[in-house]
């Protein structure tokens, strides 16, 4: 089973909580922002018993700013893109692009193949596969005794 390398918990700011409170709505909406913003992609995980597929909704990302790397048995998905300056004479009446970073972590299972990981991005999602592979079993054979 793939499991998150490091989980936590999402914290919400006590301000943004007292704000919402005597607002009845969320700070980020005071200042402009009708979304919380999500410091990292949403991902579905799921196996057959050949494989294990991880897929991240990644919007906004081209394959060029991703990166899948295996370390040990940590298989790291990352990603960074930027947004253009304005022109001299322009300037934002509502600013919602953000330069954005992420960066995901699964410790993988002993059995798989990590030469065979392969990954695919089409429509704002990353699809990664990684192969099972069959356990090794122990070679029996008789000795001959002389």
């Amino acid at each position: 089973m793939i499991t998150k390398y490091r989980t936590q918990a999402p914290v919400q700011h006590p301000f943004n909580e007292l704000m919402s409170g005597m607002f009845n709505r969320d700070i980020g909406q005071l200042i402009g922002q009708d979304e919380p913003a999500l410091a990292k992609p949403r991902v579905n995980i799921t196996e057959t018993p050949e494989a294990y597929h991880i897929s991240l909704s990644v919007p906004g990302f081209s394959k060029e700013q991703l990166k899948i790397s295996t370390e040990n048995e940590t298989l790291t998905i990352s990603g960074e893109h930027s947004e253009e300056a304005l022109a001299e004479k322009e300037r934002y009446t509502r600013r919602e692009f953000k330069t954005t970073s992420f960066s995901r972590s699964f410790r993988l299972p002993e059995l798989v193949d990590l030469d065979g990981i392969t990954a695919d991005h089409a429509n704002g999602m990353l699809a990664v596969h990684i192969p099972r592979t069959q356990p090794v079993k122990p070679s029996t054979r008789a000795v001959p005794i002389k």
